[in-house]
């Protein structure tokens, strides 16, 4: 049995975005592989067996712990796992995993093999890749944002990471260009090339738990839903030396605004959604900037109301999200659940990664740049795309059938390929 491992998409990092790009990778290697073993690094601890729902089917996995962390004598420490690949040392679970494997498919949580979230989330993101690299297992980075590089150190380590991969895949034309760039004489199309983000394959989960009962009667009441994904990274305290340095908006602002234009201006109800979830204060946590809005508010539950967020996965989200005949949000993997479901979808963006992605499904013109538009201007844009929505929807409609077959395709070949992987390193070596 092949043995395949899955990095950079943990499924308990509270992050649905996260959780969408590994379910959408199990999902292609249950479609397109035949009697596989997946191995997904998380931030657990331990060797643990998985199930994750991808729309109806449930599939099965295995979890393994690998992070960055201070306690650097746990197996699950990176520290420990170089130390172990280095020297020799007796192997651990992640380190056995990651020799036997065909291949290691790693997608850096989508958009986050950049130094613009901080030079800590940049070694969390590049070390797991040096350690495949240094055990000469081949690694295949999956469609994904690269850059920006804000740091000549950083940018130099990004490029000895591409070069060395087995294969790399950027999710829109901004990303392939860059990566382009960063291999420079090292290009090759047959490693080297362009796809589209393999969340748009996540099939959507309806939820079949009674929590949900209530929120499926209001959703069906007479009259529109505008879904709004409420970006905690945005909404409250941001680090400096990350995205805060670029933010040219007041968010939190922008978006009770549009709330309330919404339900003085319109007939709408409003589904605040959360995208990444958690309750610790001072985190980056949606869930908590909705509770705040709420609080603050005091909206009227027949107008305006929250996702439950108790046990909620990528594709139950997908799912809600679905259901809206509108929805904006600053969170990329919100706003390519609406997106993909057909779903008239905008986007408030605070950097470079946004537009491409939209530009894959001809909607770039619902992209509004959060780093040079002032906050009424947001408020602005988002109200009038909402009365625009049945335009939108028709000209999404028209785009997506071309996108998926381009994805079906491009799954069947990522894992096609990366069965192979090592087979064809092996006989490159040979010759």
């Amino acid at each position: 049995m092949k043995t395949v491992t899955v990095m950079g998409a943990a499924l308990d990092s509270g992050n649905l975005g996260v959780g969408a790009l590994a379910t959408s990778m199990l999902e292609a290697l249950s479609e397109y592989g035949s009697g596989v073993r997946v191995v997904v690094f998380d931030n657990g601890l331990g060797h643990r067996e998985g199930v994750v729902q991808a729309g109806p089917r449930p599939i099965t996995h295995e979890s393994i712990g690998m992070r960055l962390s201070r306690r650097w004598y746990r197996p699950e420490s990176l520290f420990q796992m170089k130390m172990s690949a280095s020297l020799g040392l007796p192997s651990n679970a992640g380190v056995s995993a990651v020799k036997e494997a065909t291949a290691c498919l790693d997608i850096s949580g989508g958009d986050s093999f950049t130094d613009m979230y901080g030079p800590h989330r940049f070694q969390a993101i590049t070390q797991p890749k040096k350690l495949v690299i240094r055990l000469g297992t081949p690694l295949v980075l999956l469609p994904q944002t690269f850059g920006p590089y804000y740091a000549e150190d950083a940018r130099v380590e990004a490029a000895r990471i591409l070069r060395d991969a087995s294969s790399a895949w950027a999710r829109d034309q901004r990303s392939y260009d860059v990566l382009c760039d960063l291999v420079g004489p090292d290009y090759d199309s047959t490693r080297h090339r362009r796809g589209v983000d393999i969340a748009f394959g996540l099939s959507p989960s309806e939820p079949e738990d009674s929590k949900h009962d209530d929120l499926r009667l209001w959703m069906v009441q007479p009259g529109p839903v505008a879904g709004i994904n409420i970006s905690g990274l945005l909404a409250g305290e941001l680090s400096k030396g990350t995205v805060r340095d670029e933010i040219n908006i007041d968010y939190r602002t922008a978006m009770i605004s549009l709330i309330d234009r919404l339900l003085a201006r319109s007939d709408a109800r409003v589904l605040l959604v959360s995208h990444v979830l958690g309750k610790r204060p001072g985190s980056e946590s949606d869930e908590l900037a909705v509770a705040s809005i709420l609080a603050e508010r005091g909206y009227d539950p027949a107008r305006v109301r929250a996702l439950p967020t108790d046990g909620l996965t990528a594709g139950q989200a997908k799912w809600w999200i679905s259901k809206c005949d509108w929805f904006c949000g600053a969170r990329m993997h919100s706003t390519i659940a609406g997106l993909s479901t057909g779903v008239p979808t905008a986007a408030v963006a605070y950097s470079i990664k946004t537009e491409p992605v939209f530009a894959t499904v001809g909607q770039s013109a619902e992209v509004i740049d959060a780093t040079t538009a002032q906050t009424e201007e947001v408020v602005d844009f988002l109200f009038e795309r909402w009365t625009r929505r049945s335009e939108t929807r028709e000209s999404l409609s028209k785009c997506l059938p071309d996108l998926r077959r381009n994805l079906r395709q491009q799954m069947r070949t990522i894992v096609e390929e990366g069965l192979g992987a090592r087979d064809r390193t092996s006989a490159a070596q040979g010759s």
